[in-house]
C-alpha cells in the first residue's frame, strides 16, 4: 500500500496547494534571463513595535511602490498564549493616506475558535492570497500588528515586498564558487503515507533544522507548523515562527536572482526555495511536475550548478543531487522567487 502510494506521488507531483500568480494579470510573465522583480526587505525589531494593551503595532511605513508583500515573525510566546498577524497598505496622495482595511494574515498559537470566519481578506485593491498580500495596483504605505491574547513577546516582523521591474544582465557563471553544507537528509515519502504527498515545506524545515543542531522528527514539525484555516502544511508564515518556535530565528525573503541564495550558501547558511515547474522542466527531478514543491539548496557546484536536498526523493540515498542551474532557477523566479531565511 505505501509503496503504491509512494509511486503515484512521484508520477504526478507534490499535492501541495496551487501557488497563486503574484503579478497582476496585466503583468507580462517573469522570464529571469530578462527581467526580474525588485524586492526590498525590511525587519522591524521589538523596539520598533509599539505596545497598546494588547495590541503591538508598527509606524506607518513609507515604502518603495510594491503589489506584493509578504509577511513573516518570530514570536515569543508562553503555551497558553496566540496572536493574530494582520497588515494593511495604503496609497498616498494630495489629501494624506488611503489606508486598506485590516487584512487578516494569519496567527499562532492558543486562541479561540469564535469569528474566525469574520476575519477580512481582502478589498478592492488587492487580498490575503493564503500566507501573502497580491496587490491589483501599486501601494507605498504598510502597517502591520500583532493582536494578543496573553503575554507575547514579539522579538522580530519581517516584511519582503517586491515592485517594479528592471534589467536582469546576463552574469553567467562568474564568481559562482564550489560550496557544500553538510545538511542531513530526509524524504517526505518515508513519513505517513497519508500525508507523504503534502510535507515537503516541514521535511525540508526539519534538515534544515537538523544542520543547526535541532534534530525533530518530521512528523512532529509537519504538526507544529500545520495550518488549520487552510488545512496546509505548507503556509509559509507559519514555517517561519514553527523554526523559531523550536529554536531558530528567520524569515521569508523574495529574491531576484540566484545569486542571493549563494550568498547565503556562502555564509554557511542553507536556503529552502519555493519552485513549480512543469513536464520536463526540472531534469533529474524526482517527480514530473508540481505546481508547488519546497526543496533545500545546500550548495553549488564548481561548474555552476546548485547542490539540493530533495525532499520529494523517494529514499534517503536519493535525497542529495544536483540540478541545473537554470533550470532550477526558472523553476524558483517564474515560481514568485520566495525563500525561506533560516539562522539570521
Amino acid at each position: 500500500m505505501r509503496r503504491a502510494l509512494l509511486l503515484a506521488v512521484l508520477a504526478t507531483g507534490c499535492a501541495m496547494e496551487p501557488r497563486r500568480p503574484l503579478r497582476p494579470a496585466t503583468q507580462v510573465p517573469l522570464a529571469p534571463s530578462v527581467r526580474f522583480e525588485v524586492t526590498e526587505l525590511l525587519n522591524l525589531f521589538e523596539r520598533e513595535l509599539v505596545r497598546t494593551g494588547s495590541e503591538f503595532v508598527s509606524a506607518p511605513l513609507s515604502l518603495s511602490p510594491f503589489y506584493a508583500l509578504l509577511v513573516s515573525w518570530n514570536v515569543d510566546l508562553e503555551p497558553s498564549a496566540g496572536f493574530e498577524v494582520e497588515l494593511r497598505v495604503g496609497t498616498s496622495g494630495a489629501e494624506g493616506v488611503a489606508w486598506s482595511p485590516w487584512l487578516f494574515v494569519g496567527c499562532w498559537g492558543e486562541l479561540p475558535t469564535e469569528g474566525l470566519g469574520e476575519r477580512c481578506v481582502r478589498f478592492d485593491g488587492g487580498r490575503i492570497a493564503t500566507d501573502e498580500f497580491v496587490g491589483e495596483r501599486w501601494f507605498d504605505r504598510a502597517q502591520v500588528r500583532l493582536l494578543a491574547r496573553d503575554a507575547i513577546t514579539p522579538r522580530r516582523v519581517s516584511l519582503c515586498f517586491s515592485g517594479g521591474w528592471g534589467v536582469c544582465m546576463n552574469t553567467g557563471l562568474f564568481g559562482v564558487r564550489e560550496v557544500s553544507l553538510p545538511v542531513p537528509a530526509r524524504s517526505q515519502h518515508l513519513e505517513d503515507p497519508e500525508l507523504a504527498a503534502r510535507i515537503c515545506s516541514p521535511t525540508s524545515l526539519a534538515m534544515v533544522l537538523a544542520y543547526h543542531g535541532i534534530d525533530v522528527p518530521v512528523a512532529e514539525l509537519a504538526a507544529l507548523a500545520y495550518d488549520p484555516l487552510h488545512d496546509l502544511y505548507g503556509n509559509w508564515p507559519r514555517s517561519i515562527q514553527a523554526a523559531y518556535s523550536l529554536g531558530l530565528c528567520g524569515y521569508l525573503a523574495r529574491y531576484s536572482s540566484i545569486r542571493d541564495v549563494l550568498a547565503q550558501l556562502e555564509a554557511g547558511r542553507p536556503v529552502i526555495l519555493s519552485i513549480a515547474f512543469g513536464a520536463g522542466e526540472l531534469t533529474g527531478a524526482p517527480m514530473a511536475s508540481t505546481s508547488g514543491h519546497l526543496l533545500v539548496v545546500v550548495g553549488a557546484t564548481q561548474a555552476g550548478d546548485l547542490v539540493v536536498n530533495d525532499p520529494a526523493a523517494p529514499t534517503l540515498e536519493e535525497v542529495h543531487r544536483v540540478y541545473d542551474r537554470d533550470e532550477l532557477e526558472r523553476a524558483w523566479l517564474d515560481h514568485g522567487g520566495v525563500a525561506y531565511v533560516l539562522g539570521e
